[in-house]
Parts: C-alpha cells; sequence; structure tokens
C-alpha cells in the first residue's frame, strides 16, 4: 500500500481561474494512497495544504484535474474527476 506524493504549486499571476491544474494517477493502483501537496504564495514556496485521495478512486485513470480560485487572499479549490477522503490545511 504505497503511498504517492504529487505536488502543485498554484500560480494566479501565470494562470487563468479557470484553467485547471493535471495530476498524473497513472501509477496509483486500488491499494494505494495518493498525497498531494498544494502550494502557494508569492514564489510558490508556502505550504497551503495536503489531499489524499483513496487508489481504488483512482486507479482506472490516468488523471484527475482541480481548479484554484483566489478571492481576498483565500483559496477555493474544485476537484474534478476525484473527490479527496482526508484534507490537512496549514
Amino acid at each position: 500500500m504505497p503511498v504517492f506524493q504529487r505536488s502543485r504549486t498554484l500560480r494566479p499571476s501565470t494562470r487563468l481561474d479557470s484553467s485547471p491544474y493535471k495530476v498524473d494517477t497513472m501509477s496509483v493502483g486500488s491499494a494505494d494512497t495518493l498525497r498531494l501537496r498544494i502550494f502557494g504564495g508569492s514564489r510558490g514556496k508556502r505550504k497551503l495544504g495536503e489531499v489524499e485521495f483513496r487508489g481504488a478512486d483512482l486507479a482506472r485513470k490516468d488523471s484527475f484535474h482541480f481548479r484554484a480560485e483566489s478571492e481576498k487572499g483565500k483559496w477555493r479549490i474544485t476537484f474534478i474527476g476525484a473527490q479527496p477522503v482526508t484534507i490537512f490545511v496549514k
């Protein structure tokens, strides 16, 4: 039951709010866990949180996406094609 790590950096200055972020899931098996770390901030080094997904929900997918919208310094993350089972917010 390996835990696969993925990281994405939110870059609102170079990406439209409507442009989704892609997360590769090709190597995730049904008994695995995928942990997605999300970073932001002016240099993209500040960890905003972590989200975990069950491999059983991802095993037959090549990827899923999420959208990130910033409003008054707060982020709204919307997942497309997968739903997290655990969310860790910093």
